[in-house]
C-alpha cells in the first residue's frame, strides 16, 4: 500500500471504503445535501461512456434538485432577513 506524504489528498479511489456512484447519483446528492465539505473521489471511465451525452431525464432530475435547493435556501435567507429587520426596528424604537 502506498504511504501518502502529510497534506496530501490520498488515498486512492479503490482504497476508499464505500459505495461507488454513478454522475447522476453524485449530482443529486451534491444538490440535495447543500454547501458544505465533500470529498469525492473518480475514475475515468471508458471513452463511449465520456462522450454519451446526459440523458433527458438526467436534466429534468438535475434541475429539479438545484430549484429545490435554490428555493429553501431563498427560503431561509427571507427568514434571516425578517428577523434582522424586526430585530433592527426593536433597537431603533429604544
Amino acid at each position: 500500500m502506498y504511504s501518502f506524504p502529510y497534506h496530501s489528498a490520498g488515498p486512492f479511489g479503490e482504497d476508499v471504503a464505500g459505495e461507488w456512484v454513478n454522475s447522476e447519483s453524485l449530482f443529486r446528492t451534491l444538490l440535495s445535501d447543500g454547501l458544505g465539505w465533500k470529498d469525492i473521489h473518480a475514475k475515468k471511465q471508458d471513452e463511449y461512456m465520456l462522450a454519451r451525452r446526459p440523458s433527458v431525464l438526467w436534466r429534468i432530475r438535475y434541475w429539479y434538485y438545484f430549484l429545490r435547493w435554490k428555493i429553501s435556501r431563498s427560503q431561509c435567507l427571507k427568514r434571516i432577513r425578517g428577523f434582522l429587520y424586526k430585530a433592527s426596528k426593536k433597537v431603533i424604537k429604544g
